[in-house]
């Protein structure tokens, strides 16, 4: 697939002109068909543009996938504006501090009752304030506030919209895995992102026929890629729940006899534990893709088997648009849930350097690296867009993985959760891979603990599942027979459950945090 010049507001317009009258998005009380979705969105542009938006202008939204969000998205991209996807489960002075390094003049919220939520989220910790449609957060930030309920429908004037640069900054998002302290801002361009809409719809085989449940936070590049752009480009039907919750979930899946689903493995792994999925409610499900967090070859089947649809494994990040690997449907079973699949189209890619042992064989892992266009313009830092590639145009992704005789990557986890035991490299997934398909363990993490003599000794983080109880012997049984003495986890601890990240991942900062304080903490 070539990369087209062309702008998100241009892809969307070609399938307007192709299918005006399917549905385009649906909510529990409205439709859209694409002509109605496309006026909408020209209003609201029109609207945006009366208030002083235009070409450039970085403007904030804050809010979870609904209709008049998912038209703000559109309509910004129509202007040429600058969209930050604001995370929404932050809170003062977090939500600033992505406010400033965005250089944000604009926040966009859906309504009064939302705006309220917002003021709410800025104020823990901060004094915050609306004021003449301004916010005032802290002693520094102070942008202006736009109410998507407020936008006026005709405006009695506004200036001519012009043709956006596809290759402008089109998109800023922050990367998932920083923390509030040193946040990274993403910038992609508008042909990146119409790209992007057109690969994952051809990856997952969606045609203007498919239903789309949205199952992800907005502010999620997961989400913008195979809900937002996707369907746009193919001219499937994007279904809104009202919120994220599995029983709402499986109830829309139904309803709307959705075709695709998307998801952190989190979600589907919540989907497929409730006591009322029945076949018949999900039967309409054909394909999707699980992404955002490793999710293990039993778990993978699990999904498959219990949603009855073709399940494809992927590997992004915010920094490659279109993600960095995919598995095609066509694939089967073994291939799809035991590796994250080949290079997505577009992008080169290797595997260079951090060799680390893989099982008993010579197979040895390294950092996946990639280049190419769809990979991000850079990272937005006072003011500039600057590269994070190295001199020949590599990005490095800072995950481990190895590829095969066919070309499919197999994922060792990230560099800097190596585990280095008296210079020996441990990776925690292979660890992780022992315990996986023991029905009797729900989920696990290997995280290093800090030790005199070793530097660095393994520990294994266990949250029991529903069947027999497990003993730390029998755990410790199950490492000796399958892994070298020096990877054997020093450590064993059970958790009731894991702390999870706002987007669905289980927060390994804070499990190796809880993990050091119970095991130094008692040591003393």
């Amino acid at each position: 697939m070539n990369l087209r010049q062309q702008t998100v507001s241009q892809m969307l317009s070609e399938t307007v002109a192709k299918y005006p009258q399917r549905p385009a998005v649906r909510w529990a009380d409205g439709c859209w068909s694409y002509v109605e979705f496309d006026r909408e969105i020209t209003k609201m542009a029109k609207g945006f543009l009366s208030l002083g938006l235009t070409i450039g202008s970085h403007a904030a939204l804050w809010t979870e996938p609904s209709p008049r969000a998912v038209a703000a998205f559109f309509a910004l991209q129509r202007i040429g504006a600058v969209v930050i996807l604001l995370n929404t489960c932050l809170k003062g002075g977090e939500i600033e501090k992505q406010l400033t390094c965005s250089d944000a003049e604009y926040v966009i919220l859906e309504g009064e009752e939302k705006a309220q939520s917002f003021l709410e989220a800025c104020r823990s910790g901060r004094e915050a304030s609306f004021a003449e449609g301004e916010l005032c957060l802290g002693q520094t930030v102070r942008v202006k506030t736009v109410l998507l309920s407020r936008l006026p429908d005709e405006p009695a004037w506004a200036q001519p919209m012009s043709a956006p640069d596809p290759n402008a900054v089109a998109m800023m998002l922050f990367t998932s895995g920083t923390t509030s302290a040193n946040y990274k801002v993403v910038c992609s361009s508008g042909a990146q992102l119409a790209s992007s809409g057109r690969m994952k719809a051809d990856d997952m085989r969606m045609t203007e026929e498919d239903v789309v449940c949205c199952a992800l936070p907005m502010f999620h590049t997961f989400c913008i890629n195979c809900n937002l752009l996707a369907s746009a480009a193919s001219g499937a039907c994007l279904i809104l729940p009202p919120d994220r919750h599995s029983e709402t979930t499986l109830t829309y899946i139904e309803r709307y006899r959705c075709t695709m689903l998307t998801a952190v493995p989190s979600v589907y792994l919540t989907l497929i534990a409730r006591p009322d999925l029945r076949p018949e409610r999900v039967a309409s499900l054909r394909c999707g893709i699980v992404g955002g967090a490793y999710c293990s070859p039993e778990q993978f089947r699990a999904i498959e088997g219990k949603l009855g649809m073709t399940l494809l494994p992927g590997l992004g990040q915010s920094e490659v648009i279109a993600g960095v690997t995919i598995a095609s449907p066509e694939e089967s079973l073994e291939v799809r849930s035991t590796t994250l699949g080949h290079f997505v189209d577009r992008l080169e890619g290797r595997i260079v350097g951090h060799e680390v042992p893989m099982g008993e064989g010579d197979t040895q892992a390294g950092e996946i690296q990639v280049r190419g266009p769809m990979v991000m313009l850079g990272y937005y830092e006072n003011g500039k867009v600057v590269s994070a590639v190295d001199e020949d145009g590599w990005l490095h992704t800072g995950d481990l993985g190895w590829q095969d005789a066919e070309g499919n990557i197999h994922y060792a986890g990230r560099i800097k959760d190596i585990i280095i035991r008296g210079g020996e490299n441990i990776m925690p997934s292979e660890i992780e891979a022992v315990l996986s398909g023991d029905v009797r363990i729900s989920c696990c993490k290997a995280v290093g603990i800090p030790d005199d003599h070793y530097g660095e000794v393994p520990c294994i983080c266990i949250v029991p599942g529903s069947e027999a109880a497990l003993s730390e012997a029998q755990v410790r049984s199950a490492m000796c027979h399958r892994l070298a003495a020096f990877k054997v986890p020093k450590f064993i601890l059970f958790f009731s459950k894991f702390p999870y990240t706002n987007t669905g991942k289980i927060n390994c900062k804070k499990v190796a945090a809880i993990a050091r304080q119970t095991i130094l903490g008692s040591a003393q």
